[in-house]
């Protein structure tokens, strides 16, 4: 039996381990790899943040996480990931669906998310959430140093 619920500060080292695996978490070379330990702990804190983990056995085999803009009502998702032994067996779109009510819950009214264009598994799971792609955007960033 699979069982959801909120990530905490005893998950940290376990999703950074998971997410730390996956090659589409890793945009640029330049760029730091997943998300730094310091990171997570301060996303599970955040009144902002949505990060629900899938279990089995005591066992995390899947997060998805996701950030709130609480002034426009608008939230990125930023993962949605299950381990490569437990997919295929819907634990993405029951995740996404819990991360979806979340920040309805929250007060999202409008969620985005950033997926690979060859990536159709993500693409897939995030169309059978009700995603829509909304054409050919350009992902733009720069990284600010003090």
């Amino acid at each position: 039996m699979i069982q959801f619920k909120r990530l905490g500060p005893e998950d940290v080292a376990t999703v950074r381990e998971l997410g730390a695996r996956e090659e589409s978490f890793f945009p640029h070379s330049d760029e730091p790899a997943f998300w730094t330990k310091t990171q997570l702990r301060r996303w599970f804190r955040s009144d902002d943040g949505v990060c629900l983990g899938a279990f089995k056995n005591g066992r995390l085999i899947g997060f998805a996480l996701a950030t709130l803009h609480a002034p426009t009502g608008k939230a990125t998702c930023e993962n949605v990931f299950v381990a490569p032994l437990s997919r295929g067996k819907g634990i993405g779109k029951r995740l996404g669906e819990r991360l979806l009510t979340k920040l309805l819950e929250k007060g999202a009214r409008h969620v985005m998310c950033l997926t690979d264009e060859n990536n159709l598994r993500s693409r897939g799971l995030h169309a059978s959430l009700g995603y829509r792609d909304y054409g050919n955007f350009r992902w733009l960033g720069c990284t600010l140093r003090p």
